[in-house]
């Protein structure tokens, strides 16, 4: 019983988990501090922004953002005073700062990753992760042309943070996580090229 149950709840929450694949990111004002100051996003994400006349929001470019000037970017959102929401629409990580206080350090980015092959590359592979929601902490990376030995999976968790690193062994690897639940990300990389990058959703048992 307790593992139909699981099975039913892990359902439940995968129709939800697919409804909002295409994630919806807040980003939130506290003090003088972005929360969270990182997250990871993917084309299709829609992102909210907090912004106000005290904290007036601009996007930046990585050499201001990195040297705390807060310039806004040529072509950027220009300066906003209220809450700015907008969808990711490609690949190329996303800065930005308080104009009044990003001199002071406040600022937070948005990584967007590359998956950085090209097209006929792609083809050869067919990556992907089973079951999705992971339950019970075990999966399968499964990466149908996979005939090396360099392959591995990073797992991120939704900051960006590397969480997790496992080694494939061809075409199908099991793993065993002890991530909490949550949303993640996992990037498949053959050699140093990254083959996909995609999330998943993790439920631990109890």
């Amino acid at each position: 019983m307790i593992k139909k149950n699981t099975i039913t709840l892990a359902l439940l929450l995968f129709a939800a988990f697919q409804t909002a694949f295409a994630t919806n990111i807040t980003i939130v004002t506290s003090g003088f501090t972005y929360s969270p100051s990182t997250v990871t996003g993917a084309v299709g994400d829609v992102v909210t922004i907090s912004a106000s006349t005290t904290h007036p929001l601009v996007q930046v470019d990585l050499t201001n953002w990195t040297a705390n000037t807060p310039t806004p970017m040529g072509g950027g959102w220009g300066t906003k005073t209220a809450n700015y929401t907008f969808t990711i629409t490609v690949t190329q990580d996303i800065y930005y700062m308080c104009a009044n206080h990003g001199a002071n350090g406040m600022k937070g980015k948005i990584l967007v990753p590359s998956v950085g092959i090209m097209q006929a590359t792609a083809a050869a592979y067919n990556i992907s992760v089973y079951p999705n929601p992971v339950v019970n902490g075990e999966f399968t990376i499964k990466a149908e042309g996979n005939n090396f030995t360099d392959g591995k999976v990073m797992v991120y968790n939704e900051e960006g943070k590397l969480v997790e690193t496992h080694i494939l062994s061809g075409v199908s690897t099991p793993i065993k996580t002890k991530l909490p639940s949550g949303v993640y990300f996992y990037a498949v990389l053959i050699g140093n090229t990254e083959m996909k990058r995609a999330k998943f959703l993790v439920i631990a048992s109890k």
